[in-house]
Order: structure tokens, then sequence, then C-alpha cells
């Protein structure tokens, strides 16, 4: 890169260090079964190749993802509901080796589903969710938050205005959003990495939406 000037490849990140990221995209989900994992080529837009070794088990729908540069996240989800069957399990996924394998040391203290990833790049936070009922059910206004150096799970600081879940979620480098959902009807909240604080924003969508798509990371 230009910044780096003469300095032997491969290229970095002037902010973080981070090589550059594969152009590759990865989708888990299933509730019949063990939860897959679907690798795609973005250069290529070629088709999603299933990735055996990157199973999850037991099998999980409606969890929380995150991603550093170089490995995925994945929290919580349900085998079926009630809540007997949900799950705080964290798994990661090694995008070098396209294998995945369970954090023991990395759950969070509460069962979740429905709540969201998002990342800088060097932490990770998952947000909202429902416990269905312990300690209530869908208001949680919690932030976990785990570190990529060491996968240490930890309770953020940072709490939300308003619990919610099944919303949506994106981010910048600096700061993260979450709109709509089924607690937040129309509202935004925002984020802030370097102090973790959350704040509503005056922006809204033009209508409630929930189950809807992210966007998250920064790599």
């Amino acid at each position: 890169s230009p910044v780096q000037g003469s300095l032997t490849p491969p290229d970095v990140r002037w902010f973080d260090n981070a090589t550059t990221p594969l152009n590759t995209a990865y989708a888990t989900a299933g509730v019949n079964g063990p939860s897959p994992v679907y690798k795609t080529d973005l250069s290529t837009l070629t088709a999603f190749a299933y990735l055996s070794p990157a199973t999850q088990s037991p099998q999980r729908t409606r969890q929380g993802t995150f991603s550093s540069s170089s490995n995925a996240y994945m929290n919580g989800g349900s085998t079926n509901v009630p809540q007997s069957n949900m799950r705080s399990n964290t798994d990661k996924l090694v995008y070098s080796t396209d294998t995945t394998s369970r954090l023991p040391g990395s759950n969070t203290p509460i069962v979740l589903l429905g709540h969201n990833g998002i990342a800088d790049a060097k932490s990770g936070w998952f947000w909202g969710g429902n416990t269905h009922g312990t300690p209530d059910n869908g208001n949680q206004t919690t932030l976990y938050k785990l570190t990529f150096s060491t996968d240490a799970m930890s309770t953020s600081p940072a709490r939300m205005t308003a619990g919610n879940y099944y919303m949506s979620s994106t981010n910048s480098v600096n700061a993260a959003y979450t709109f709509s959902g089924q607690t937040y009807s129309t509202n935004t909240q925002k984020m802030t990495f370097s102090t973790e604080s959350c704040s509503m924003l005056p922006a809204q969508v033009p209508s409630g939406i929930y189950n809807h798509a992210s966007a998250i990371g920064n790599q």
C-alpha cells in the first residue's frame, strides 16, 4: 500500500496492521440437523460450498454473529423454543482453515436468541436478544464483549437505552447502529466504540421491521 512505502508485502492496514482479508462470505443456520456452514467466493460469486469441518454442534438458529479480520464468532441461538433449548455457547470459525470450534470459556452469562453482533478492529459485542423469560422477555440492555486477542468474554459497561431483539445492525470503524426490531419499532440506537456508550438517535426508519438482515464488521 502507499502507506507502507517500500515495505515488503503483504499489505497491511494502517490502523490495525491487519493483512488483506479474504474476499469470501460465510453463512450458517439450521434447525434440521447440525448447523451447516456455507462459503462463497465474492470475487467470482460462485455458489455456496458446504464446509463440513465448520459445522456447528448442536444445531442452532437465530444466533448473534460478528467477525474479526481472521475469524467469525457465533453465539447463542436455539435448537427450538422454549428456553430450555436455548444456548449461551460461543463458537469460533477460523477463516484460514474453515474449521469451527467451541470456546467453552467464552459463553455469555445468559442464553440469548435474536441478538446481533457488532465489531471494531479489536473487539466484538453482542447486543439485544431475547431470553424467553429469564430474566425477562426480550428487554435485554446488557452488551457482552469479546476481545479478539484473548477470545475472552466480558460484560461491557455499555447499556442500551432500551432492550431489543430481532433487530438489524451495522457498524463503521468508530460506531455501531441498530434499528427497528420487536421493541424499537422505527427507532435507531448508536454505540460508540471508544467510550462503550449507547444513545438513541433522532434518525427513524420509515416503518417498523424485524427479523431483518444486518451488515457488520470493518474487515
